[in-house]
């Protein structure tokens, strides 16, 4: 268990941090001693005191350092073993005598974290350069309990930046920027998200977003390709995005096409209906649009404004008595 320890605590200055010669070979050492002691006859040291006393040609620097390492490793292992506070007291140590190394300061604001001294984890968290995405994934971890909204911000773009392939960041800035009414930055970041995940949905998503912010010939694209990766029933909004895309942008037989497609999907969806009776009624084909109003109205007998557009629709072919009929309907509900 302690050799699992030691060895693990290695790794991590190894990956967080270039180390002296010297410092390299004390982690080295904290490996090869535990082993060394399971020999009989070797001697014992106590805990975290392995290979600690140096050697008299260290430059201050590096004593500094050796110290520094000697305070980390021991404060790791009495995290481990729940002892949260007496693993505080090292890692601060171990911060005074090295501020610059990176592994110590992301221990101590995780440490600060798991005591609820969150202010305390936050002002160290400021200081830690350089950026890696998981101590990043921490921080944002350690604002969101708070109400410091700008400060989630702004390590939510570092962390975007940081890592490209991160859909959880750019999800949580496109929900913040449709909060706070910034349309265009969460525009951006929606279109990373339908990039990098390659979903319907997302292409979706950013279809109505760009339909909303009037860039229709984007919208149009990214339904398109909503449609390219689920062209089944799964994705009808897909099909309707696309034909209001076409109909704003007055592409009347392309978006003829994509309804009859919309409609060979499923022929009793009634919003299908619906739209070609409206793509008739533009056009002033009034007798077409008659055919799918009352489509519309055998579906859902009940619905008022159904029951008035066929009745102005009728009216306007000239089948007075059915248009009479449908403002009777209406009278009578």
């Amino acid at each position: 268990m302690a050799l699992t320890r030691i060895v693990k605590a290695a790794k991590q200055i190894l990956a967080y941090r270039p180390l002296s010669l010297a410092a390299l070979a004390f982690a080295l050492s904290l490996v090869i001693g535990p082993i060394s002691e399971s020999v009989p006859g070797a001697r014992s040291r106590p805990r975290g005191e392995l290979a600690i006393a140096g050697s008299s040609m260290d430059s201050p620097e590096q004593a500094r350092e050796r110290q520094a390492l000697k305070h980390y490793l021991i404060g790791l292992e009495l995290k481990d073993d729940n002892k949260i506070k007496e693993a505080l007291k090292r890692f601060e140590s171990a911060l005074a005598l090295d501020p610059s190394s990176y592994s110590i300061r992301l221990a101590l604001i995780n440490t600060y974290a798991r005591l609820g001294r969150l202010e305390d984890a936050r002002r160290e968290s400021l200081l830690l350069q350089p950026r890696h995405a998981e101590a990043l994934r921490m921080i944002i971890d350690l604002y969101r309990q708070t109400d410091m909204a700008d400060s989630v911000v702004f390590f939510l773009k570092e962390l975007a930046t940081l890592d490209s392939a991160d859909q959880t960041s750019r999800r949580w800035l496109v929900s913040f920027y449709d909060r706070t009414g910034q349309p265009d930055s969460a525009l951006n970041y929606r279109r990373e998200l339908a990039e990098l995940t390659r979903d319907f949905r997302a292409y979706n998503e950013l279809g109505r977003a760009e339909f909303q912010s009037g860039e229709m010939e984007g919208a149009l694209d990214s339904f398109k390709k909503s449609l390219e990766y689920e062209s089944g029933p799964e994705n009808i909004p897909g099909y309707t995005g696309m034909i209001d895309a076409l109909a704003n942008l007055q592409r009347s037989e392309e978006e003829r096409a994509a309804l009859s497609k919309l409609l060979a999907l499923d022929s009793a969806y009634v919003p299908a209906h619906r739209r070609f009776m409206d793509y008739h009624v533009r056009r002033g084909e009034f007798d077409s649009a008659l055919i799918f109003s009352r489509m519309e109205v055998a579906a859902i007998p009940e619905d008022q404004a159904a029951i008035r557009r066929l009745g102005i629709i009728a009216y306007n072919t000239d089948s007075l008595d059915l248009s009479v009929e449908q403002f009777n309907t209406l009278i009578a509900i």
